[in-house]
């Protein structure tokens, strides 16, 4: 038993960087990731220049965000969110396993301030959703703007479309859906269906503390420029390349935002390799010559994630040992 215990420990450790490599692989030998392209964007001083500035200002609005989050329960510094979510990032790029990096801050933040696990979980969730949320209205907002530009636009639109409604009255009727799934699980007992009325249960609790109109709009206006930051770095990555047809930016921003949504899903630490794979397959309906010029962009930005999350680990060595027994 204990060796049937190991072996799936294990497997869940490298299965999400198994899952990467994998994908890294294929995409190589298939050609979708240009080796020569790839290799004459990383020695173009302007494209390095501007992917430092425009990645790694990402962080300090996401922090921002988060921070509004936070300070609902209680008021921390602007540094030690900033020095979490680069913790975070960290875990969730580098070290396999269960335990990921949001667990990690989430620990870090309720044992140095004093703050209930249940309120730092929250915050981190609740960010988590308002994120997506934001990509889905951004999406949406813009597509419907575009949506003439492509034959393809208007399904990408109603998809986004009702995604937004679904998101939307989800979140409004959130209590009366916990209630019918409580009324569910009287009668299944399931331990399945327990663990998403707790999820639940914390989205509800976060959701009720954040939602002023104030804090709403702030939380969207800051997503809004992040993406903006990452996805203009995509775009410029396509536009110097000289040799394709790019589509306009306010046509390419909700088609990134889509891809985002697509590689937000936690199968590979960073999104990498399934990151290019949604990426190529959204832009591919241009040409695949953008396809390629795109996964190129997103290769990079990843690499920039990477290189900016490597401050997490001396941050890492900051936090008090009773935090890190508890993720190893």
């Amino acid at each position: 038993m204990k060796a049937d215990s190991y072996g799936k420990e294990f497997l869940k450790k490298i299965a999400r960087p198994l899952i990467a490599v994998v994908l890294l692989i294929l995409l190589f030998k298939t050609g979708l990731i240009k080796i020569d392209q790839l290799k004459s964007s990383i020695t173009n001083p302007s494209v390095m220049l501007l992917g430092f500035f425009m990645i790694g200002i990402q962080y300090f609005f996401f922090a921002a965000r988060w921070k509004i989050i936070v300070d609902f329960y209680k008021v921390i510094s602007y540094f030690k969110i900033l020095k979490l979510n680069l913790i975070s990032q960290f875990f969730n790029l580098f070290i396999p396993g269960g335990v990921g990096g949001d667990v990690v801050k989430a620990l870090e933040l309720s044992s140095s301030e004093k703050i209930p696990k249940q309120q730092t979980l929250a915050s981190i969730v609740i960010d988590r959703v308002f994120g997506l949320y934001c990509m889905i209205l951004f999406s949406t907002i813009f597509l419907l703007i575009e949506i003439n530009a492509h034959e393809s636009i208007k399904k990408y639109f109603l998809t986004s479309f009702a995604m937004l409604i679904v998101a939307t009255l989800g979140l409004v009727f959130l209590e009366k859906i916990i209630l019918t799934i409580k009324k569910i699980s009287k009668k299944t007992q399931s331990v399945f269906i327990l663990k998403i009325i707790d999820l639940l249960e914390t989205i509800r609790l976060g959701f009720k503390s954040v939602s002023t109109f104030k804090s709403m709009v702030k939380i969207i206006l800051l997503s809004f420029i992040a993406q903006i930051f990452a996805i203009t770095f995509i775009y410029y990555g396509v536009v110097i390349t000289g040799d394709v047809h790019t589509p306009s930016i306010v046509l390419f921003f909700p088609l990134a935002c889509f891809a985002f949504m697509a590689s937000s899903i936690p199968l590979t630490p960073g999104g990498i390799g399934f990151g290019q794979a949604a990426f190529y397959f959204i832009f591919s309906i241009f040409s695949t010559q953008v396809a390629e010029s795109v996964v190129i962009g997103v290769s990079l930005m990843q690499l920039f994630n990477i290189l900016f999350s490597l401050p997490g680990v001396y941050f890492f060595t900051k936090i008090p040992k009773h935090t890190k027994t508890v993720t190893k």
